[in-house]
């Protein structure tokens, strides 16, 4: 049988790469627009600017592509995978978004020289929550009384999702998977936060059909 697939991204992915690349170092409104055009091309850099804002003259330009980047790199193709995948009709997609800051943030991003991440949901922010594995790292700080809830939570979703296998719709699963036609679904997410969150649907939608405008192979 085929099975179920879970897939999602963490609010700010893609700031843990920006700040590796570039550490402090200093881009200047130029460079950055020189960077875009670059990357993506001079018609699609001035659409991109339309999208997301003109480059900011004084504050850190690595937010500002992070911003994009997120939207680029990690959660507009979980969505282009999803639709793709879903649309094979032989096994359900759940998407999700994970959009809690731990409250060990600090402890987990300082101990590997990257304290940038310390206030944002930075890449595999969520696995801890999914294993439950800071139990098993000494020294490590412990959660809190809320956020042991949505690890429990998590793992009861995450467990059911993927243990059905074939189109039948597991209901102990809180959110539609992604074009369910039985629930008139197509974007569906969950959005994991709190001590469980809340169902949501197309996150950044048009972003993303702008994005698939623009097309994820940069070769």
């Amino acid at each position: 049988p085929t099975a179920n697939v879970l897939i999602g991204v963490n609010t700010n992915d893609s700031l843990l790469f920006i700040y590796e690349a570039t550490g402090d170092m200093k881009f200047t409104k130029f460079e950055a627009d020189l960077l875009l055009s670059y990357v993506f091309g001079v018609d699609n850099a001035v659409k991109i600017k339309l999208q997301y804002g003109k480059v900011p003259e004084d504050a850190p330009v690595q937010m500002y592509l992070s911003n994009l980047l997120n939207d680029y790199l990690f959660l507009c193709p979980r969505r282009f995978y999803a639709r793709n995948l879903a649309a094979r009709g032989t096994t359900l997609v759940y998407q999700y978004l994970f959009d809690h800051v731990p409250s060990m943030s600090n402890w987990i991003w300082n101990a590997s020289a990257t304290p940038v991440c310390d206030n944002f949901v930075c890449h595999a922010d969520d696995l801890p929550f999914v294993f439950n594995s800071t139990q098993f790292i000494a020294g490590a700080p412990v959660f809190t009384a809320d956020e042991l809830k949505l690890v429990s939570f998590m793992q009861n979703v995450y467990g059911q999702a993927v243990r059905t296998q074939g189109t039948q719709v597991p209901t102990s699963v809180p959110w539609s998977p992604a074009y369910n036609t039985q629930a008139g679904t197509q974007d569906a997410a969950w959005h994991f936060t709190g001590t469980g969150g809340e169902p949501i649907a197309d996150h950044h939608g048009a972003l993303c059909d702008f994005w698939d405008g623009i097309g994820y192979n940069r070769n």
